[in-house]
C-alpha cells in the first residue's frame, strides 16, 4: 500500500520502465490520472482463433511481469475485448479466456495472484464501432489497468 503523498512519483517510475520494456512491441501505454493503461492487440499475444498466449505473446507478458513484479503496490486487471463476430455467448468465452491467459502467464512468470483479475466484455466496448458481424483486428485486443494501491 502507498501513501497518497508517493503515489504520483511511484506510478511515473513505473510508468517509464513499462515504456522502455515494452518499446518496439507495438504496445500502447496510457496514462490516466495514476492508472496505467496497456492496449495490446490480440494478434500481438494469440494466434488466430487461440485461447492460448503465442510464444511471442508469452515474451510480451514476461516483459510486462518484470516489471511489475518491482511495482508490488498495484493492482493489475486484465480485460478482454472481441469484435462482433460470432455470438454473443462464445465472445463472452473466448474474451474471458484470453483475459485468463494474460493473467495466468503473469502469474507463472512471479507476479502475485491477489493482484490480479481478469474479465472478458466480447464486444461490449468496440474501439472501432462496426456493424454487426464484422472482422475488425483493432476490437480483438486485451487491456490490462495498473492500479496503485493507496492507503487510504
Amino acid at each position: 500500500m502507498l501513501a497518497a503523498n508517493i503515489v504520483e512519483g511511484y506510478m511515473d517510475s513505473e510508468e517509464a520502465e513499462m515504456r522502455t520494456a515494452l518499446r518496439g512491441t507495438g504496445i500502447i501505454v496510457a496514462r490516466t490520472g495514476n492508472d496505467l493503461l496497456l492496449n495490446i492487440r490480440s494478434d500481438t499475444l494469440f494466434e488466430p482463433q487461440s485461447l492460448s498466449l503465442s510464444p511471442h505473446g508469452g515474451e510480451i507478458v514476461a516483459r510486462l511481469a518484470s516489471v511489475v513484479r518491482k511495482y508490488d503496490s498495484t493492482l493489475i486487471a486484465a480485460a478482454g475485448f472481441t469484435d462482433t463476430t460470432g455470438s454473443r455467448p462464445q465472445n463472452l468465452v473466448v474474451s474471458q479466456k484470453r483475459a485468463e491467459a494474460v493473467t495466468r502467464q503473469l502469474a507463472e512468470d512471479g507476479v502475485e495472484q491477489k493482484r490480479l483479475t481478469a474479465k472478458g466484455f466480447a464486444d461490449e466496448v468496440l474501439k472501432i464501432p462496426t456493424g454487426a458481424n464484422v472482422s475488425d483486428a483493432r476490437n480483438r485486443r486485451i487491456e490490462i489497468r495498473i492500479a496503485p494501491m493507496v492507503k487510504t
